[in-house]
This record gives structure tokens, C-alpha cells and sequence, in this order.
């Protein structure tokens, strides 16, 4: 649902899922989200055990599934004690929607839910910052780069983080696009 690249088909993109979670079950078969899914049932159900963790890193998060991230959630006290990093231009796992705001928002209700139980007075907004100079291309590419996004941003609103332009130290021509 809160995918809006999909919001002009959603019954018939709706109707593959169906296709394809019935033909999962009829050959005994699952994937990364079921499997995250049968572990947090089992940990709403009794306390997943093992040595106790203080603090986690995760680089690259961007490709992982935002149910896998909520696993992690369920492991910690505090959100403090989470670090994530990720590029959402570097995406490479297949089909994902990841978006830091979706990410911004779980961490939010699940520090709210946190803050009941704990009945403490904190504040439960994470820290987010972008790191918007980029050392690998220099300035003409990082430009095509930003006309792109400023298109995707255009033609489809909300699909990606509204990010700050990025930018190089370095100078450089813009790039030439050959056609055929």
C-alpha cells in the first residue's frame, strides 16, 4: 500500500500476490519474509533468549526488508543503540521499496511502544543525516545524476527519500549520452 509506484494497477498487482502466496503454500515453500515473520511470532510469544546484545551496526541497510529491521528492533531496549547506514542509490536487492522515511517511522512507533512499557521520559526521535559530498564521481556526473533523481521524484512522488543533492569537491565535464 504505501508504495505509490504501484498505486495505477494495485488490484491486479494484489491479485499476482495472491497467485504467488498460494502457489508458495501448495509447494510447501517460503521466503525471507515468512521466515522473519514465524520468528517474530514466536518472540511476541516468549523472549528470544541468547546473550544479551548492547549495540548493533548495520551498513548497507537499505537492502534489507523493513520486516527484517523490525526484527532487529525487537531485540534492543533503545533505539540509541542501533547504527544505520545505507545509500537507497546503491540498492541492489531485488524489488525493494526501501525508503529511509518508511525506516523513520518504525523506529518511531516502535520506540513509542518502548516508552510505554518502560513508562520513561526520552526523546524518540532518531538522528538521521546525510552524507551529500560524494568522493568517487566529480561534479558533471553527480549533475546527470541529480536531473535523473529530479525526474523520478517528478514522475513518481514518494517513491524515493527526498535527499539533498549530492556533490563533489571536484569539477568535471558533463557527460555525454550517445543514442544508438
Amino acid at each position: 500500500k504505501k508504495y505509490p509506484v504501484f498505486s495505477y494497477d494495485r488490484d491486479r498487482i494484489y491479485d499476482l500476490f495472491e497467485k504467488y502466496e498460494a502457489k508458495k503454500a501448495r509447494n510447501g515453500h517460503y521466503d525471507s519474509i515468512d521466515r522473519t515473520l514465524a520468528i517474530l511470532r514466536i518472540a511476541n510469544k516468549k523472549a528470544l533468549g541468547g546473550p544479551h546484545i548492547h549495540e548493533v551496526y548495520i551498513d548497507e541497510c537499505q537492502d534489507n526488508q523493513i520486516v527484517d529491521l523490525t526484527l532487529v528492533l525487537k531485540v534492543f531496549d533503545r533505539v540509541n543503540n542501533i547504527f544505520l547506514a545505507g545509500d537507497i542509490a546503491q540498492c541492489i536487492a531485488r524489488g525493494s521499496s526501501f525508503r529511509f522515511e518508511d525506516l523513520h517511522a518504525l523506529m518511531y512507533k516502535w520506540e513509542r511502544t518502548r516508552d510505554k512499557i518502560n513508562r520513561s521520559n526520552i526523546n524518540i526521535n532518531p538522528n538521521r543525516f546525510e552524507l551529500d559530498i560524494n568522493y568517487r564521481s566529480h561534479n558533471g556526473i553527480l549533475q546527470l545524476a541529480s536531473s535523473v533523481i529530479d525526474l523520478i521524484q517528478h514522475f513518481f512522488p514518494n517513491s524515493i527519500d527526498k535527499l539533498s543533492r549530492e556533490r563533489s569537491k571536484v569539477g568535471g565535464p558533463r557527460p555525454i549520452l550517445f543514442d544508438g
